[in-house]
């Protein structure tokens, strides 16, 4: 099943766009993941495109971004962006898609970006799954 990517942008915490793809399976979408890279990488890692990959085939849709001032995002990571405005992107990320499509199931974060997704509840009940510290994901509520 091939996937449909597209390009999109959101609000990141400090008002800069970010970069962000989502890749849909082919067929219908059976969840929707949030994927959060690690420090300074982007949402093109090959470990991001390996797991849209697998999961789009599996029929969940991915959402993939780039953190403030890091890969096609704006903003600057040196001066303006730490821990705390990571975990607000990745909010904004799932409200994105909350607004725009559904909320995801599964959160899924390589490196720090598996810290940044265990670290952070969006508000689902029954909803989202935990990151980890691994190029890994676990599905289940966060509570």
């Amino acid at each position: 099943m091939a996937k449909r990517p597209l390009k999109l942008e959101f609000d990141g915490a400090h008002g800069a766009k970010l970069a962000a793809r989502l890749d849909l399976p082919a067929g219908k979408v059976r969840a929707f993941a949030l994927f959060a890279h690690c420090f300074t990488c982007s949402k093109d890692i090959a470990a991001a495109r390996y797991i849209a990959d697998a999961l789009s085939t599996e029929g969940i849709a991915v959402l993939r971004f780039d953190f403030t001032g890091l890969g096609g995002s704006g903003g600057d990571f040196f001066s303006s962006t730490g821990f705390s405005s990571n975990l607000e992107d990745l909010k904004l990320a799932a409200d994105f898609l909350r607004q725009n499509y559904e909320a995801p199931l599964l959160l899924i974060g390589h490196s720090l970006g598996g810290r940044r997704n265990s670290r952070r509840r969006f508000g689902n009940p029954g909803g989202p799954g935990c990151g980890d510290d691994r190029c890994s994901f676990r599905r289940g509520p966060c509570a």
